[in-house]
């Protein structure tokens, strides 16, 4: 008899562990697989206009020269500037400069306001790519 109540006991537990299976079951979403290619269509930016940039004639001057220049427009006085030129023989340094006119000052500060413009649409290019990156990862 002990034998007949546990194969009843063992009945019963599979048909209520088969029914909560089932229910459980059908209560869940059915989910699909499949594989499929998925083209996106990637807009290409224009590229940006070609960088043009103005010729610039620099000058290089020496110091003598310079200190000539500032002492013939009184600036500086004689005694001024052979102290400038002795000190710099005394380092042993050969000073220069490098001097533009006004026009080539211009041309380049327009150079640099075109080097500006194309590094701003160059990085818009690139944030535009790095955020269709972020898209697609997600």
């Amino acid at each position: 008899m002990n034998r007949q109540k546990i194969n009843a006991n063992f009945r019963i537990f599979l048909i209520i562990f088969f029914f909560v299976f089932l229910v459980s079951c059908s209560s869940s979403q059915q989910t699909i697989v499949s594989k499929q290619i998925i083209d996106k269509e990637v807009i290409i930016p224009e590229k940006p206009p070609e960088l043009i940039m103005n010729e610039i004639r620099f000058e290089v001057q020496n110091l003598e020269i310079l200190l000539n220049k500032l002492k013939e427009n009184n600036l500086i006085t004689e005694k001024q500037r052979k102290e400038i030129l002795d000190n710099s023989k005394k380092r042993n340094n050969d000073l220069f400069q490098i001097v533009l006119s006004k026009e080539e000052f211009e041309k380049l500060s327009e150079n640099l306001i075109e080097i500006e413009k194309y590094i701003n649409i160059q990085s818009n290019i690139i944030r535009y790519y790095e955020n269709i990156n972020r898209k697609n990862l997600n």
